[in-house]
C-alpha cells in the first residue's frame, strides 16, 4: 500500500483508489513548472502536489496551509471548504471528489505556459 509522502511534515494516509502519489512532482520542481505557473495566476503561493488521479487530469495541492484542487484539463483551481487532509482522503476513499465542497478561483494573473 503506498502511503502520502510530502516535502511538508503531514500525517501520512494510505493513497485513495484511482489515485497516485507516484511521479507527479515534474510539474512543481522549478518555479517555471506548469503547476507553479498555474498556482501563481490564481494568486497562490508555491504549490506542492499530494495526489493525481489516475488520468492525469486532476491533481490535490498544497499551497502555504490551504488545500486545493488543480482541473489541469481546464487550468482551473477550486478551494476545498474542508481543510483536513485527513478528510479529503477519506472523502477520496469513499465516494470520491464530488463529496468534497469546493469552490473555483479566480484567475488574478496571467497563465502563460
Amino acid at each position: 500500500m503506498s502511503l502520502h509522502k510530502s516535502h511538508t511534515p503531514q500525517p501520512e494516509y494510505p493513497v485513495p483508489p484511482n489515485w497516485t502519489d507516484h511521479k507527479i512532482e515534474e510539474e512543481w520542481d522549478s518555479p517555471d513548472g506548469r503547476g507553479q505557473v498555474v498556482t501563481r495566476a490564481f494568486g497562490l503561493g508555491p504549490g506542492q502536489p499530494i495526489l493525481e488521479d489516475e488520468e492525469g487530469q486532476t491533481q490535490i495541492i498544497q499551497s502555504g496551509e490551504k488545500f486545493y484542487m488543480w482541473d489541469e484539463m481546464n487550468d482551473e483551481i477550486y478551494e476545498f471548504a474542508c481543510q483536513d487532509l485527513g478528510e479529503i482522503y477519506h472523502a477520496l476513499h469513499n465516494g470520491g471528489l464530488q463529496k468534497l465542497d469546493r469552490w473555483l478561483l479566480e484567475e488574478v494573473g496571467p497563465l502563460i505556459h
